[in-house]
């Protein structure tokens, strides 16, 4: 039995407790690009039983490009090219520089004038 005097202490936590957040709809962004491993793992057409999971409701997965502006693009790839410690990945982040049409200059971005435009074709 709950004794009286405690109980309104009891209910002031139980109000400041946070709700549950609802299981549905789950969205969520990423820097993740999926692929098609992710797409196959995801991809399930008939309903299953595997390891302790029963799997008989559908889902909708949507996967959908942020739009954002080229400078916070062309920001958040200098932050990788100042982290960037391994040499295998000078490559990849000059090819990602290319598409935003942008060129890396100098090794690293504390250099002076670390990328310039690429001429317009």
């Amino acid at each position: 039995m709950l004794d009286s005097a405690r109980l309104p202490g009891i209910l002031r936590s139980m109000a400041r407790r946070k709700a549950p957040e609802p299981e549905f709809p789950q969205s969520f962004e990423t820097f993740y690009k999926p692929g098609s491993y992710d797409r196959a793992n995801l991809t399930a057409r008939e309903p299953s039983v595997f390891n302790g999971t029963v799997s008989i409701r559908r889902y909708r997965v949507t996967f959908e490009e942020v739009e954002e502006p080229r400078e916070v693009l062309i920001d958040r790839l200098a932050d990788l090219w100042r982290e960037c410690k391994n040499h295998h990945h000078g490559e990849l982040l000059r090819r990602a520089a290319a598409e935003l049409g942008i060129e890396l200059l100098y090794p690293t971005v504390s250099e002076p004038a670390w990328w310039r435009e690429l001429p317009q074709t």
